[in-house]
């Protein structure tokens, strides 16, 4: 699994999905190996996220394809 590590002054790892970009967030001392096993405890849980990632911005592509202004119109006569 791809993912991109942020190291700071921080106390605790965490793991977000951006962009459907795995990033994690480490303090500056945890070695890559712990990083690496923390990845695969929440293996799915990232699996998951990034599946409602790339649904989201699916559907995201999809409302920007759309004629609103005509579904409005569509919509207004429809419930007359």
């Amino acid at each position: 699994m791809k993912y991109k590590v942020i190291r700071s002054k921080r106390k605790t790892v965490s793991i977000n999905i951006i962009n459907s970009q795995v990033i994690v967030k480490a303090p500056l001392d945890i070695s890559e190996e712990k990083i690496e096993a923390i990845l695969v405890k929440h293996s799915r849980w990232i699996k998951n996220a990034l599946i409602r990632a790339k649904r989201k911005e699916e559907e995201q592509q999809l409302l920007s394809t759309l004629n609103i202004p005509e579904l409005k119109e569509n919509a207004e006569e429809y419930f007359k």
